[in-house]
């Protein structure tokens, strides 16, 4: 049991921690899925990128956030902060 990262954002004490759980974001009726108008458009975008090879910022960006653990923390010093962990 080591130390693997210090999430030095608050000044004082975190009182308040969650995680976030990595879904899958094709799930029938889900916002974003593949049922969606958004979700189809972004499909056509995915098999583009997967044809030649390379993703738009944009893409990136939505798979990253799709796909990232993330931890939120709550301080008293009244902010809340978000990080992707590894």
């Amino acid at each position: 049991m080591r130390e693997l990262a210090v999430l030095k954002w608050h000044k004082e004490g975190c009182y308040a921690v969650g995680f976030a759980d990595v879904e899958d974001p094709k799930q029938p009726g889900d916002v974003g899925g593949e049922n969606s108008e958004e979700g189809r458009i972004e499909e056509k975008g995915k098999e583009v990128a997967r044809k030649t090879g390379t993703m738009t910022v944009k893409q990136e960006r939505l798979r990253k956030a799709e796909t990232t653990h993330w931890l939120a923390v709550g301080s008293k010093d009244g902010k809340v902060s978000l990080w992707d962990i590894y």
